[in-house]
């Protein structure tokens, strides 16, 4: 491989404790946080984030996959990019019991 092509894909994990929902390589992630929009392109810095509302995948400079989401958490270090969905149960407090 050449010097120039390492660090052109980005790893990617998207995973839900029930189901793996895209494992590959991709150009760019896009999702938004509580900043705004963002996104994750190779050699980004490591990074860790809440994320909500949508998330694309984008491969050979297309969009490849949009999902619609709640939350998840978007975690970036060396290329490769883990985003762990299903978390909706974490973000609400579950009421006190009354006594």
């Amino acid at each position: 491989m050449a010097a120039n092509t390492i660090y052109k894909v980005l790893i990617v994990n998207i995973k839900s404790p029930e189901e793996i929902f895209f494992q590959g390589e991709a150009d760019a992630i896009s999702s938004v946080n509580e900043a705004g929009n963002f996104d994750v392109l190779p050699l980004h810095t490591n990074f860790i984030s809440l994320i909500q509302k949508t998330l694309v995948i984008y491969q050979q400079g297309q969009k490849l996959k949009e999902m619609q989401i709640e939350a998840g958490i978007i975690k970036v270090t060396n290329n490769n990019v883990n985003i762990f969905l299903g978390i909706e149960s974490f973000s609400q407090p579950t009421p006190s019991p009354k006594t």
